[in-house]
């Protein structure tokens, strides 16, 4: 009676520290899809007990490229890690792009025809700025390469004929090509 009143809390997380109160629950971010019309139902394209983030359409609209950890043998509080996946809408099937133990994925951004994976990754221990790569899609097999660039970076896009990435950089005036 007194958790359905809310005065008392049960944890069952590790990570129960909220912004200004403890949060005993778990929370998932899941994504759904549409149609764009009345009476319309919500399908699912992530289901399980994984947290994802970061989704982007593929240029065709039949993926979705998304980050999450999803580990069966590890609870959700503990994952540091993350991946960057393509979830094909259709099917379901999940294809695992990018991992790499003790290494965090994060802000991909998938060129026009899919060809070039924009993404940033860095170790999950410490205090780092995120480096920046592109990942090269091809039926032969992937091809990353390094950008080099020392300040925090976001908010990619591909020109439409996929030869530039535009970037802009934290505290810094402007975009960069």
């Amino acid at each position: 009676a007194n958790e359905a009143d809310h005065r008392a809390k049960v944890f069952t997380n590790l990570n129960f520290q909220g912004e200004s109160t403890t949060d005993p629950e778990l929370k998932f971010n899941h994504y759904f899809i549409t149609d764009a019309k009345p009476d319309s139902k919500p399908n699912e394209l992530t289901p399980g007990f994984y947290s994802f983030g970061n989704a982007e359409f593929s240029g065709d609209g039949e993926s979705l490229i998304v980050t999450s950890n999803v580990d069966s043998l590890q609870h959700p509080d503990r994952s540091q890690e993350s991946e960057i996946y393509m979830l094909n809408i259709k099917s379901g099937n999940l294809k695992k792009l990018l991992s790499q133990k003790k290494t965090r994925y994060s802000s991909p951004s998938l060129s026009p025809k899919g060809i070039w994976l924009a993404y940033q990754f860095a170790p999950t221990t410490g205090i780092n700025i995120p480096a920046l790569a592109l990942l090269r899609i091809t039926k032969e097999g992937n091809q990353t390469v390094l950008i080099p660039f020392d300040r925090n970076k976001g908010n990619f896009k591909w020109s439409a004929d996929e030869q530039f990435l535009y970037l802009f950089v934290n505290g810094s005036p402007g975009m960069y090509r």
